[in-house]
């Protein structure tokens, strides 16, 4: 038994999408996506039935397998550009800070000289 590492992190709906979806790139068995979403099979049966209900994947009978459909492949791109700005964010808060800074003593240097 492996014993559990750190604190649980719950996953936003987007981000388990997003799984499912990256798993199902290359026609996969039900199996292999649940190991590589890291769901328990109720769950994934739900989020399949979702995808397959929006149109982003497509059941292929005959090999028991999924396969990302082009509206998935574009949730994908999408999804891949706001996970970049994402992790661009603390860029943007320390020039946010930056700024502010900058902005608050000079209002402080006028205030005074006024």
């Amino acid at each position: 038994m492996v014993p559990f590492l750190g604190k649980a992190r719950y996953r936003k709906s987007e981000e388990i999408v997003a799984c499912i979806l990256n798993a199902a790139r290359d026609k996969s068995k039900k199996t292999r996506i649940m190991y590589e979403s890291n769901l328990n099979y109720a769950g994934l049966d739900k989020y399949l039935q979702k995808l397959l209900d929006c149109g982003l994947l497509v059941y292929i009978e005959e090999e028991y397998s999924y396969v990302v459909t082009e509206a998935g492949k574009k949730f994908l791109d999408e999804y891949a550009e706001l996970k970049d700005l994402e992790n661009r964010l603390p860029e943007y808060t320390d020039l946010f800070e930056s700024r502010r800074r900058g902005l608050v003593k000079r209002f402080r240097v006028r205030a005074e000289t006024e």
